[in-house]
């Protein structure tokens, strides 16, 4: 042992260190600006549904500053009830394009950010929510069932809220870079309305002939993107510009996403997806059963269905309702042998929240996950934390997510219901700013 220590490296404790902390002196300035989106006044599900934001300037753009914000107003004659605190649920796509280039283009918006906001801490979720619709949230020890998160704030007849979020899924804007606003050719960001007022908003469920108890009728108005922008000594600059003008360019990774769907009819299926990427880092999967029958708003953007949810209101956990899932690119399976149990399901997402979101404590509780808040997750790369070690599946590798029921019990009643599988890749994007625009690799 001592002939050990006696090679060990001495090193001076932070205690010990008086060193003048880095400072950045050219930078001039810091400014909270707002852009105003082109085109409209007002916005509904009637109307114009996709809002346009076109982000020039000179200055350079801090990507996680930015955050939208809206008026809804309720044009109805009794309270408009959200159906969810978090204001993304009122839009279905989101798209991000720059220099005539579309670096990102995310359907399923809402049921995306809700699966990822349905994995973050109780109290980040609440201090998220405090920007939207509000909610009043049970806490219980370190986690929060989520579906006790319900929604503290309607909307009354003729008046509006304030509400706000950060599009954090575009990857683009939850990246370290700034991006230079002149040279990038202009970032322009696209949010499109969900198809109905209910799939946003409880819808009326008084019956026929009677007065409504719901309001399904709004319109988002004095809409605003805001962030902050920074301004360059004008030596820095300069050096960034003659680099630009001299053919080269700045390279920015960021961390991006594509989402798809597909109906199923049997819990045993496979699920082919056909999307080429350079490096695809991991999987999430999730399931939404839909009742044909049902009167009222989707539950697509908040409902992440187990199948031990069919058995009672409140379900008891069952091994017969098990699901199985693997994922299979060519002849390769993630992983080897099938997840058979929830608990191995759970294994695996917090694995790979952890490894490309950071993430803490996840919130979920057991009942929770089995019930409505079911997502899978796999990651796929070749060393976790390393980056650029996801697949290439550009080559024409057929990619299978493999679904079944772990014990094969699980029937599904199609007749009266809709049973639908969406899942969301995540890749590593990068973008390089050009002195004349953006090139973009996937």
């Amino acid at each position: 042992m001592e002939s050990h220590i006696a090679v060990a490296n001495d090193k001076l404790i932070d205690g010990l260190k008086f060193a003048t902390p880095d400072v950045a002196s050219y930078i001039n300035s810091r400014e909270s600006v707002t852009f105003w989106p082109s085109g409209a006044a007002s916005y509904s599900v009637n109307g114009v549904k996709v809002i346009k934001f076109q982000l020039n300037g000179n200055n350079w753009l801090d990507c996680k500053s930015l955050k939208i914000f809206f008026d809804v107003k309720n044009n109805g004659t009794v309270k408009l009830s959200p159906r969810h605190p978090g204001p993304y649920v009122l839009f279905r796509r989101a798209r991000v394009i720059s220099g005539g280039q579309t670096i990102q283009d995310t359907d399923f918006f809402n049921r995306t950010t809700h699966m990822f906001h349905l994995l973050k801490s109780a109290e980040r979720r609440i201090n998220d929510y405090a920007m939207g619709f509000g909610c009043n949230g049970e806490l219980s020890g370190l986690t929060m069932d989520h579906t006790k998160l319900g929604v503290s704030n309607d909307i009354e007849a003729g008046n509006h809220m304030t509400v706000g979020f950060s599009p954090s899924i575009l990857g683009l804007f939850n990246q370290e870079s700034l991006i230079p606003l002149r040279y990038a050719g202009g970032v322009q960001l696209e949010f499109e309305l969900v198809g109905t007022a209910t799939d946003a908003v409880k819808g009326n469920t008084a019956p026929a002939g009677q007065t409504p108890v719901q309001s399904e009728s709004f319109t988002l108005e004095n809409v605003q993107l805001k962030c902050d922008v920074i301004s360059l000594d004008n030596a820095v600059d300069n050096r960034f510009t003659e680099i630009l003008s001299n053919g080269r360019h700045l390279p920015v990774h960021f961390t991006s996403i594509a989402c798809g769907s597909q109906i199923i009819r049997d819990m045993k299926t496979d699920i082919h997806v056909s999307r080429s990427l350079s490096r695809l880092k991991a999987i999430f999967i999730t399931l939404l059963k839909t009742d044909k029958t049902a009167v009222g708003g989707s539950d697509e953007a908040e409902y992440f269905w187990h199948p031990m949810n069919e058995q009672s209101a409140a379900p008891v956990y069952d091994s017969d309702y098990e699901v199985e899932m693997q994922i299979q690119i060519a002849s390769k399976c993630f992983p080897t042998y099938p997840i058979r149990s929830m608990a191995e399901n759970f294994s695996h997402l917090a694995k790979t929240m952890g490894l490309h979101f950071n993430a803490g404590t996840l919130n979920l509780s057991r009942a929770s996950y089995r019930t409505r808040g079911f997502v899978a997750a796999i990651d796929l790369e070749r060393m976790p934390g390393v980056g650029f070690s996801g697949l290439d599946t550009q080559g024409g590798d057929l990619l299978s997510i493999k679904l079944g029921s772990a014990n094969n019990t699980i029937s599904l009643d199609t007749t009266n219901s809709t049973f639908t599988l969406y899942y969301t890749l995540v890749y590593d994007g990068v973008i390089y700013v050009k002195y004349s625009g953006v090139d973009v690799f996937e």
